[in-house]
């Protein structure tokens, strides 16, 4: 056969397998590589007791829908479901051409793709070894260049009449994802075969095109190749964090780095005495205005990129991810090591990223305007793994001297911050981790809070300088849109399984409750034994909760953010 085939488009997958039902789960087992096979009740006794039994299906009639008017068998309730997912999703998942024919230089030859192009092999993998051998031999007698070479046997067992396409789904999916899943049960040592497998781990790379082959008892041989929408042969290699064609992202992780050392209240209003010697200071006054206990201080030669960096180590170490996996490094503190370059540049040296960087900042809101950012990039296909970082040294800018009584609230605030790091990993996946962000400022009141730039002043060094009351009055409207923003989500502050709020003081943490109709008894109360840690305050909160239990996958957070500006935010994810 010499004609040129049409192009078929893949707009839609669904898939009902042994590891998950649904495409997105079926996709994250294949990932992670694990068998599905389990002791099956219905074969005791037999010869061999397990299988790979797709998950309780108790519930599909009703998925299906209450219109059916008598009950259909269990394999037909699967292709239903499968159909119905891939009707749905309407979205181009991959291909160019695909091709079937008796072999797999066949299918080649008939396709625009050149050989040298086809850089990934899903096989059929049937564990018998006369079969594995005779497989392993053909694809490295057309393909000689070693493609990456899978097989989803292991994970999802034999699907009989459904294998071919359960693999070419799973091909599409690697060139949809850009990400390769492995082979369960199968380490290096195992075959002789000079095969490039992808063993134990899943690989990130671009596919730009792939073969799945699929045979059975008869001499049936089917060999689809898929490809990108464009001619693989003039498309150049790129580095796979620029190329994503996921549509959400989700947090994967959060740390903290915690100075050491401590300040007391005590210490804290002792200190401004000394200074202050003309302004009346009464014992307590932080404890009583604040709720403030004691405060993290950062030792004095570390700088706001050092505590960036510890918290992003962590991450990375916790995610067991490769820095070279990272996209794009975000810095979102409000003090910074320096005015020229970014403090990113600063943090990505000392953790020896070569991505790109950039530094954001918009107050204690920083933070959650990062993750926005990160989102809409991944959104967009820019990157598919974010890093984003912050870090404050905000007990430098506390106000020890004080010489007009008068001025004594706007510098009281300055002497209740504290300094910490924090890093949170962002990436892309195929279902909705961050659900939606929404932003709302009143600029008219930036006068509230601020803290002015020594060159801009022509080096003259300024104070951070706060008025509570104008501060608290200049949010006026915002927190109306924020709750306006979340039933627009289709969420209820209720249906939060952990809400965090920006925490400058315990008294403005009530408002804010207040504001946005949250118990204050739900929050995780971090300020009293840390201080106001700004850009660090929903960071800490959310690694609180990890720690303590109250977070766990799939939970539902809010986050809401109020900062001089002013600015009020919102981020609500699927953890």
């Amino acid at each position: 056969m010499t004609s040129r085939r049409t192009a078929v488009p893949i707009t839609g997958l669904g898939l009902i397998t042994p590891v998950g039902v649904g495409r997105g789960p079926t996709w994250e087992g294949s990932l992670h590589g694990r068998s599905a096979e389990a002791t099956d009740p219905e074969l005791k006794g037999c010869p061999v007791d397990f299988s790979c039994r797709v998950p309780v299906m108790t519930s599909a009639q009703a998925r299906i829908g209450g219109g059916t008017a008598w009950p259909i068998g269990r394999f037909t309730r699967l292709a239903v479901l499968a159909a119905r997912e891939a009707v749905a999703a309407r979205e181009a998942v991959a291909a160019r051409e695909a091709v079937a024919d008796a072999a797999l230089d066949t299918a080649l030859a008939e396709t625009d793709p050149h050989t040298a192009d086809v850089d990934h092999v899903t096989a059929h993998g049937t564990s018998a070894p006369f079969d594995d051998r005779t497989e392993a031999e053909l694809i490295g007698r057309v393909l000689p260049h070693r493609p990456g070479v899978t097989a989803s046997r292991g994970v999802l067992g034999h699907g009989l009449g459904a294998a071919g396409a359960i693999e070419a789904a799973v091909t599409a999916l690697t060139l949809h994802r850009s990400t390769v899943p492995p082979i369960a049960n199968l380490t290096a040592g195992n075959l002789s075969f000079d095969l490039d497998r992808v063993t134990v781990e899943r690989r990130a790379r671009r596919v730009r095109a792939a073969v799945s082959r699929s045979f059975g008892f008869g001499g049936h041989n089917v060999v689809p190749l898929l490809a990108e929408d464009r001619p693989c042969h003039s498309s150049p290699r790129t580095d796979p964090r620029t190329e994503s064609m996921t549509l959400h992202s989700r947090v994967v992780h959060a740390t903290v780095h915690i100075p050491e050392g401590r300040q007391t209240v005590a210490a804290v209003e002792d200190r401004f005495r000394a200074g202050s010697p003309a302004v009346p200071l009464s014992r307590g006054v932080l404890q009583r205005m604040y709720g403030l206990a004691e405060r993290t201080v950062a030792p004095d030669h570390e700088q706001p990129s050092d505590l960036a960096v510890h918290a992003a180590r962590r991450v990375l170490a916790d995610t067991d991810t490769d820095p070279a996996d990272v996209g794009l490094l975000l810095y979102a503190g409000i003090l910074a090591d320096m005015e020229e370059p970014a403090t990113a540049h600063v943090v990505a040296d000392k953790l020896g990223l070569g991505c790109p960087v950039l530094d954001l900042k918009n107050a204690c809101n920083g933070l959650l305007n990062a993750l926005e950012v990160a989102d809409a990039f991944i959104r967009g296909g820019r990157y598919r793994r974010v890093l984003v970082t912050t870090a404050e040294v905000s007990t430098r800018e506390s106000r020890w001297e004080v010489d007009d009584p008068a001025d004594i609230l706007t510098a009281l605030p300055s002497l209740s911050t504290g300094d910490m790091g924090s890093a949170l990993l962002v990436e892309a996946t195929d279902r909705p981790g961050i659900v939606g962000s929404r932003f709302f400022a009143n600029s008219w009141g930036w006068r509230a809070a601020t803290l002015p730039n020594p060159y801009a002043q022509h080096r003259k060094l300024g104070h951070l300088r706060i008025d509570s009351a104008q501060l608290v009055d200049s949010f006026e409207g915002l927190p109306d849109k924020l709750r306006g923003a979340l039933k627009e989500f289709g969420v209820e502050s209720d249906d939060l399984d952990l809400v965090c709020v920006h925490q400058p003081s315990v008294p403005f943490t009530r408002v804010v409750c207040d504001w946005v109709g949250v118990d204050p008894g739900r929050i995780l109360s971090t300020f009293p034994a840390h201080g106001n840690v700004a850009t660090n305050s929903i960071p800490l909160q959310l690694v609180t909760a990890l720690e303590s239990g109250r977070l766990r996958r799939g939970d539902l957070v809010g986050m809401f953010g109020f900062a001089s500006g002013a600015s009020a935010g919102l981020v609500v994810c699927r953890w």
